[in-house]
Parts: structure tokens; sequence; C-alpha cells
């Protein structure tokens, strides 16, 4: 098995860092769903993922055997907004 590059391994290795605390600190889990990082949707192009990803399903088979797949989710990560009414063009204030 070929050894990755430094930087790319520094990169994975975040990305387990993540999942692992999750699970370490939620036990009773199997499965969640968190912000993609950089890393992640880089991953997924390679991998040949159509569209923007913007989070990972993580499934934990076992202790420290853990899937991820990148997913769409609509609006997840997007934070809501005030929106004010425009004003002007003619319109009364």
């Amino acid at each position: 098995m070929s050894k990755m590059h430094p930087e790319i391994e520094a990169e994975y290795e975040k990305v387990l860092e993540l999942d692992r605390n999750f699970f370490d600190a939620n036990p009773d889990k199997r499965e969640y769903i968190r912000a993609i990082t950089d890393f992640e949707i880089d991953e997924a192009r390679i991998l040949g993922f159509v569209g923007k990803p913007n989070a990972i399903y993580v499934y934990q088979h076992a202790r420290g055997v853990r899937e991820r797949k990148a997913i769409y989710i609509k609006g997840f990560g997007v934070r809501k907004a005030k929106v004010n009414k425009a004003v002007g063009f003619g319109g009364k204030r």
C-alpha cells in the first residue's frame, strides 16, 4: 500500500478525529450527519460526486470502523437570515 502525502494524511486525520470525538462522546449512537470539510469536498469530487455536497453521513459499523458518505441536504448548514422588505421603485414606505 502506498503512503499518503503528509499534508493529505494530516487533513484526513482531522476528519477521522471529528468522527472519533463524536462517537466517543455518544457511544450509544451508530450514525450522524455533520458539516462537510473542505478536504471531504475535494475527496467527493475525486470520487465522482456530482453536484456540491454540503454534509457527511457517518455510520459506525463497529468501534473504530466507520463509513463516510458525502451527501447534499437542501438547506443544511444555511442560517435563516432576517429579510427586510425592499422599499423603492415607487413603493410606499
